[in-house]
Parts: structure tokens; sequence; C-alpha cells
């Protein structure tokens, strides 16, 4: 390759880079700009993991710390993305998206008609549990009825009629 066409080359990739870049960034402030946080917080590295982790996803600061550390950093950023997802009634897939793919992610979250919910109802496991206990007493109420039906059925054949009685 001569070195024109190794400047082309590189220049193209840097291009490209930029562009993916400027996605990232303007979906983050779309989704900064939801959450009621100033957008260009989005733009500064380090103050916009920072914004994400308290005052977008309003998780604990130990994420943000957590996501600082090599090794650690891809589990945390991947809470943190859960945790902005889930603000935006969004589910662990879209969470992911966000993590693995965030040039086509944080743009469709900072543009679409989502809108951002501060306080998250959380599931009540108490319930799910009560339901399911009620479906396992209706089967066992079910059992209890075929098992009566059976003894009953068994019962009156066991016993012969006779002619006296």
């Amino acid at each position: 390759m001569d070195a024109q066409t190794l400047f082309l080359l590189k220049m193209t990739v840097y291009t490209v880079f930029a562009f993916i870049t400027l996605l990232i960034l303007a979906g983050m402030s779309a989704v900064c700009q939801k959450a009621e946080q100033p957008g260009w917080s989005a733009i500064i590295p380090g103050y916009n993991l920072y914004v994400l982790t308290l005052a977008v996803a309003r998780i604990d600061l130990i994420w943000f710390f957590l996501a600082l550390i090599p090794g650690l950093g891809f589990f945390a950023w991947g809470v943190i993305c859960n945790e902005i997802a889930r603000r935006f009634h969004r589910g662990i897939g879209f969470a992911i998206g966000l993590s693995v793919a965030p040039m086509l992610f944080w743009p469709i979250l900072g543009y679409n008609d989502d809108r951002y919910i501060k306080k998250l109802k959380s599931p009540k496991p108490s319930k799910r549990w009560q339901d399911l206990d009620k479906d396992d007493e209706q089967d066992d109420d079910r059992e209890i009825t075929r098992t009566r039906r059976r003894t009953d059925e068994a019962s009156t054949r066991a016993v012969p009629k006779t002619k006296s009685q």
C-alpha cells in the first residue's frame, strides 16, 4: 500500500469511529434530558457515567466505582444499563443492547416516545407466590375430588347386593 491509500483508509476508519461516537453521545444526551438532567452531561467522560448511574439509573454510588474497575466494569455497566432500561419500561434484552450495541440502542431509547419513570414499582413476590399457592390448592382440591370419586365407585362395586337388601 502506498502512503496515500493508507492515509485514506485511516481517515475512513476515524470518520466511522467519530460518527458512531456522535450517535452514542446524542442518544445518551437525549436520555439524560428525558431524565431531567442536562444534555451536556452525557458528553463529558467520567461525568456521564456518574450522571447515568446516580441520576438516570438511580442506583447506589458503588456501581459507579465498580464500573471503573477493569474486569468488573463490564458487569457493572450491564447492571447500570439494565436499571436505565427498566426506567423506560424496557426489558433485559434492551439492556443487553444498550451495553453491547450502544450505537443502535441509545438513540432508540433517547428519541422514541418512551417516558422516564422516576419511581419504579417493585414487583411483590408475595403476590406471585400467593397465586402459585392458589393454583397448587386448586390442583390439590381436584386431586382430592378425583380420589373421592374413585373411592365411592370402588366402594359401591365392592359391596355385593343381596336379595334381602
